[in-house]
């Protein structure tokens, strides 16, 4: 991953653009980075959680973000609950408001390796994307 980020940091400075005549700066490639590496999820109808085994199941956190980001496809309310090293489960306390198709930073500066899952306030069926 790190190596993908050195030659995109490299094509950059040779090509000196991004698209629309801009430059590229190193928060411009961390981002590309983050979201180019972006997994689907899928949240069932009547199941608050994704992964829908959750807390059976976990997603885990990478290098390539340093925050939990969701695209939804659907507007909701939703939380990260985290699995810490000591057991038990740890959910925040407020609710973060998602826009259909954009990305939204539901959780920051978490952890490479952190395992969490995400709560829905609604049970409606949802899916989307997440990177982290």
């Amino acid at each position: 991953m790190r190596r993908t980020l050195v030659m995109l940091a490299s094509a950059c400075a040779v090509g000196g653009l991004l698209t629309g005549g801009q430059t590229a700066t190193a928060d411009d490639l961390t981002v590309l980075s983050c979201y180019g590496n972006a997994k689907p999820y899928s949240k069932l109808f009547d199941v608050r959680y994704a992964p829908p085994t959750f807390p059976g199941a976990w997603f885990t956190t990478t290098a390539n973000c340093a925050d939990i980001n969701i695209k939804t496809t659907a507007q909701r309310r939703v939380k990260v609950c985290f699995l810490p090293s000591g057991g038990g489960v740890v959910c925040q306390p407020n609710w973060v408001y998602t826009v259909p198709n954009q990305w939204t930073v539901v959780a920051t500066n978490v952890q490479d390796g952190t395992r969490f899952g995400f709560d829905f306030a609604t049970g409606g069926a949802n899916s989307g994307q997440y990177a982290a």
